[in-house]
């Protein structure tokens, strides 16, 4: 496969007008050895020389000019997935420090928890001296009435806090799908202008049989 077919088939169609112009390069060349056949035909090697060189002038100005293109455009996705980056990682760092909380809160209601039970039977075998097994009874099921409540809606929390922790982080995943997808396609978009440029110089030297193309570069 020609690298003009390769080039068109594996561009981000989003980014489709920051590539190289591979084909107007190659179309220039073209045009340029066109013009300077009658030169070859007279062995006039010194105007020959003279004609690439005004060649060149305007070549390597379309050069520079796709390069300033292709380099602002990378600087500033390369830009953009840093700041995806620190986003993301914030994201994590947030996303732990709240699973640290509701863990250290679970552990905090379940010690409560234990200390109003220990009360409570504390309280029972102090109370079986003095009343009857009927007031005990009563006794020991208030303090418990207040706790259950208290319980079931703590275990309420930490299910919805589990629950929003796991949207958090699938949408996490799909987050870093991303971003490691945008990675790809900046690196495929950079070698791609690179392999461009390279073949398109390379096909200049050989042409114009000189070397200013790979000096360039």
């Amino acid at each position: 496969m020609k690298f003009a077919e390769h080039l068109s088939a594996h561009v981000t169609p989003e980014w489709n007008s920051q590539y190289i112009r591979y084909d107007d390069m190659k179309e220039l060349l073209a045009q340029a050895i066109a013009k300077a056949q009658p030169f070859v035909d007279d062995s006039d090697n010194v105007l020959r020389e003279q004609f690439f060189l005004r060649v060149d002038e305007h070549f390597f100005q379309y050069c520079e000019k796709e390069a300033t293109k292709i380099n602002t455009f990378f600087a500033e996705k390369l830009a953009e997935a840093i700041r995806r980056w620190e986003t993301l990682q914030t994201e994590v760092d947030h996303l732990e420090q709240s699973r640290r909380h509701a863990s250290r809160r679970s552990e905090a209601s379940s010690t409560n928890v234990a200390v109003v039970n220990e009360q409570n039977e504390d309280g029972r075998s102090s109370k079986k001296r003095r009343r009857s097994v009927h007031a005990e009874e009563q006794t020991a099921v208030a303090p418990l009435a207040r706790v259950l409540p208290e319980r079931l809606i703590e275990k309420t929390r930490e299910k919805q806090t589990k629950r929003v922790q796991y949207r958090k982080r699938n949408d996490l995943k799909l987050a870093f799908s991303e971003f490691y997808l945008m990675l790809v396609l900046l690196q495929n978009y950079q070698t791609l202008n690179f392999t461009g440029f390279r073949k398109i110089l390379k096909k200049h030297d050989k042409l114009f049989q000189t070397t200013r193309g790979e000096e360039w570069r």
